[in-house]
């Protein structure tokens, strides 16, 4: 999924009465780019759009909406874990090459 959309549902989830003017702001994309991008993610049922009134909207997070930001939270912890468990079979297999040939270890 396109990371502005990721963005503009990470933003929405923390502060659904934003405007588009303002969203595309906090996401560093021009007016019409954040309009296509809501656009988007409503016909994707990511979002919802609620008229307030005649001038103003509120868009708020759906579930599938919030399931994309928390597959993607998911997504990088098993990364992130993952590098984690390679790094340490690294460092274990370069300490027990120098033990093998003799030398002391000490790990921090």
């Amino acid at each position: 999924m396109d990371e502005r959309v990721i963005s503009i549902l990470k933003i929405l989830e923390d502060d659904h009465t934003l405007s588009q003017r303002e969203i595309a702001k906090k996401t560093n994309v021009g007016l019409g780019t954040a309009n296509a991008l809501i656009k988007h993610c409503t016909k994707k049922g990511l979002i919802k759009v609620k008229k307030l009134n005649a001038r103003n909207v509120q868009y708020l997070l759906t579930a599938d909406g919030m399931k994309e930001i928390t597959k993607r939270s998911i997504n990088y912890i098993q990364k992130s874990y993952q590098a984690i468990v390679e790094i340490q079979d690294r460092v274990r297999c370069i300490a027990e090459d120098k033990v093998g040939q003799g030398k002391k270890i000490v790990l921090l």
